[in-house]
């Protein structure tokens, strides 16, 4: 008699089922699903000491000279470290899991002894375009603070991202953008193609995902941001993902009621 088959007779029940439990050991749960609830616990942890960058500089002669000033203030607020750790925690807890179908089909298209190097391979390129994005919105981030505190609307900083990037759900570009993002392409099993291909896998897929998701994933942040507009951002990006017709109307409403709350707040 088996040791599962006399623990069941004894009356003890495993904790998980034997699906789940083999669902623990795939590629998608090592590298997407516990990195991503890790980021998650940690970013929710941060939020409790993390405080909104407030640009309150005095005023300036003209409008161009108040840019800058805050232009300047913004980024001097900015620490080179926390920043790539921030950013870091924020694209794993919430782009991680809607990577979940292209690991599968990385790992099911290479070898056994091949698949966790392309497997790696294909999410840390995907990060990189990431990073990369993420440091362009940056300094787009704080151009815009710096304009709207500079003609005095940073109060409704919030609000008109907020609109923007509802907009954006609306248009017939973001449904190509989604679209793509279910592309795959041919990956050759061996190597030193398999690295080769989940790399360039990667980049191709990280570039589809940031023309899908940034704008609805940078642009709330405008106004400040806490765990539950995080949390409401990545429902509308899974959402986006696992429903074969995506509700847009539906995103961009949650949207602009986020961008309403930056008012209320």
């Amino acid at each position: 008699m088996s040791a599962e088959a006399t623990r069941s007779n004894a009356g003890f029940e495993p904790l998980l089922a034997a699906n789940a439990r083999s669902g623990l050991r795939t590629p998608a749960f090592r590298w997407l699903l516990a990195p991503s609830a890790a980021a998650w616990l940690i970013l929710l942890w941060l939020s409790a000491f993390e405080h909104s960058l407030a640009l309150c500089l005095a005023p300036r002669a003209s409008l161009l000279e108040g840019f800058f000033a805050n232009m300047t203030a913004g980024f001097a607020a900015i620490v080179p470290a926390r920043w790539a750790v921030e950013w870091a925690l924020m694209i794993a807890a919430m782009m991680f899991p809607l990577l979940v179908p292209m690991v599968r089909h990385v790992a099911a298209r290479s070898f056994a002894t091949q698949r966790e190097r392309s497997v790696g391979l294909f999410v840390a390129s995907y990060a990189l375009v990431w990073l990369a994005a993420a440091a362009a919105s940056s300094v787009a981030l704080v151009a815009v603070r710096a304009a709207f505190q500079a003609i005095d609307l940073a109060a409704w900083t919030g609000l008109i991202c907020c609109a923007l990037a509802a907009g954006w759900q609306l248009s017939a570009a973001k449904v190509r953008a989604v679209n793509r993002c279910h592309g795959t392409v041919p990956l050759r099993p061996w190597a030193p193609h398999a690295g080769r291909d989940a790399i360039g896998f990667g980049l191709l897929h990280g570039t589809r995902c940031v023309r899908a998701c940034l704008p609805v994933m940078a642009l709330p942040l405008a106004g400040g941001h806490g765990p539950g507009a995080m949390t409401a951002v990545f429902a509308i990006l899974l959402a986006e993902r696992a429903r074969p017709r995506p509700q847009y109307r539906l995103s961009a409403i949650i949207l602009a009621l986020l961008g309403l709350m930056t008012v209320a707040a």
